[in-house]
């Protein structure tokens, strides 16, 4: 699955391979790939809390299983797991907007 973030300024758009908190200029940020800062928040706990509020995302939805050469249709379904090899195969992209607060 791939991630993409953009900046709370909307100037910055990239895909995440690295999501860390940090403290840049003494304001609690989100960095992305030891890079640039997508998001600065009043508190460390803020911050942590759109790191997790990421992290469930991430997570899928549902879990659906190939059978008979048939998958099924399910909303939100971001995972399927093939039997036949035991594999997960990524079904989504995830666009995520640093919120402003």
């Amino acid at each position: 699955m791939e991630l993409w973030i953009r900046s709370q300024d909307r100037n910055l758009f990239e895909k995440a391979d690295m999501i860390k908190v940090g403290i840049v200029a003494g304001s609690p940020s989100i960095i992305v790939n030891n890079d640039y800062v997508y998001g600065e928040y009043e508190t460390k706990e803020r911050a942590l809390e759109v790191l997790d509020e990421i992290e469930n995302i991430l997570k899928p939805t549902m879990i659906i299983k190939k059978t008979e050469g048939v998958i099924a249709t399910i909303d939100n379904t971001m995972h399927i797991i093939n039997p036949t090899y035991g594999e997960i195969t990524q079904l989504s992209t995830i666009v995520y907007e640093m919120p402003k607060e």
